[in-house]
């Protein structure tokens, strides 16, 4: 039993052929290890896309009562990690700063430390993609760049 010419399908792959009809068990081996190989292919491509990918950074519309302070708030996925940029100031009146949209947010809760004038402050972000800071009345110039990076949920 010998390998034949095979043919080419519809998405380009070659399928092996026989010489003979009897069993086919060579070329059935090499369309299956052929098969795998492409699917893995495939799968590592799309990897490789999200890992390479840099959105470049974004800045957020602030909720009502906060603004930028000196630094323009912004966050930014790189390599499928999110990092942010910049610092804030709020009147009290809404604890939520901004919401992340999908692709930039965690899988679970979030409950963080971020730098206010050399003290820390609590930070939440939710799964809906709220950015929350836990702490009542106004607030001068947090700093949202030291909020710590994470891994965006998938």
């Amino acid at each position: 039993m010998g390998l034949g010419a095979g043919f080419q399908d519809a998405q380009g792959q070659w399928i092996f052929g026989e010489l003979d009809d009897a069993g086919g068990l060579a070329s059935d081996l090499l369309n299956l290890a052929q098969t795998r190989l492409s699917t893995g292919l495939a799968a590592d491509r799309a990897r490789l896309a999200i890992l390479e990918n840099d959105t470049g950074w974004i800045s957020p519309t602030l909720n009502a009562g906060w603004t930028s302070a000196n630094e323009t708030v912004r966050y930014r996925r790189k390599a499928g990690v999110i990092f942010f940029s910049g610092r804030a100031n709020s009147t009290g009146a809404n604890s939520t700063i901004f919401n992340l949209p999908l692709g930039f947010r965690p899988d679970y809760l979030m409950v963080l430390l971020a730098e206010r004038g050399g003290a820390a402050l609590r930070f939440q972000i939710t799964p809906a993609g709220d950015v929350t800071v836990l702490a009542g009345g106004a607030i001068n110039s947090i700093s949202i760049a030291s909020l710590p990076s994470f891994i965006a949920a998938n």
